[in-house]
């Protein structure tokens, strides 16, 4: 017996948290300053601070975007299915347990603000042997010097909130029930050549895509594709 869809349609991904992208990225741009400040001082016991309180932070964001989906994935239930389907469906990915999700952000990012600081401190330290007598050139360089660490802080954000919204969407959107989604990029110019391509592409959750090694929406560096969950009803 073969069954044949009956209706097959998109339902809107959640948005990209903008909201908990830029909270991370000021506070990560604060903590970035503290640790240029501690490192001048060689205040290492102010440095570790610091850091437990910028990875503490890192939790706080990622139960942030996990209810930023989540209110997402709700609402756009509610808004392409009926009523009754919405229910059962937004039940099952109310349901879906987002904790190892989390745990791995936090894990990510830990490791990442650290390598932060160590390169800033490297850096610092550097430049106080070369200039220990001439204060305002070190001040000059310094800031030359952790002008990287400070784009890499605003990359980071953007990449780990980008990155964690697409995990939990896709665990939310197979919880409720869906088995495919369709590729959708942003549909503005920064978007990459070979994304483009992949725009309307249909994939299997957990199944590999035509990205480079096989990556799903917002999972490669800076991506702001989404996966757009198909809602398919069978006869």
């Amino acid at each position: 017996k073969f069954e044949c869809l009956k209706m097959a349609k998109k339902i809107k991904a959640p948005k990209h948290p903008h909201g908990a992208e830029i909270a991370y990225r000021n506070y990560l741009q604060k903590y970035l300053q503290e640790v240029i400040k501690y490192s001048k001082n060689g205040n290492n016991r102010g440095i570790e601070n610091a850091t437990r309180a910028a990875i503490k932070y890192a939790e706080s964001i990622g139960g942030k975007i996990s209810a930023h989906v989540l209110r997402e994935i709700k609402k756009n239930l509610k808004d392409g299915l009926i009523k009754s389907d919405a229910e059962v469906w937004t039940e099952r990915a109310v349901a879906a347990n987002d904790a190892p999700y989390l745990d791995a952000f936090v894990f990510r990012n830990t490791l990442l603000i650290q390598n932060v600081t160590n390169e800033v401190r490297i850096k610092i330290y550097d430049e106080i042997r070369k200039n220990a007598t001439d204060l305002k050139p070190l001040e000059k360089r310094i800031k030359e010097v952790t002008g990287f660490s400070d784009f890499r802080v605003k990359l980071i954000a953007r990449d780990q909130t980008a990155k964690l919204n697409s995990e939990l969407s896709a665990l939310r959107h197979k919880a409720a029930g869906f088995a495919r989604y369709e590729w959708a990029t942003s549909g503005d110019e920064r978007v990459r050549d070979e994304h483009k391509h992949l725009n309307g592409n249909v994939y299997q959750y957990d199944a590999p895509t035509d990205e480079k090694d096989g990556l799903p929406p917002g999972q490669a560096i800076q991506c702001r594709c989404v996966a757009e969950p198909i809602f398919e009803e069978l006869l």
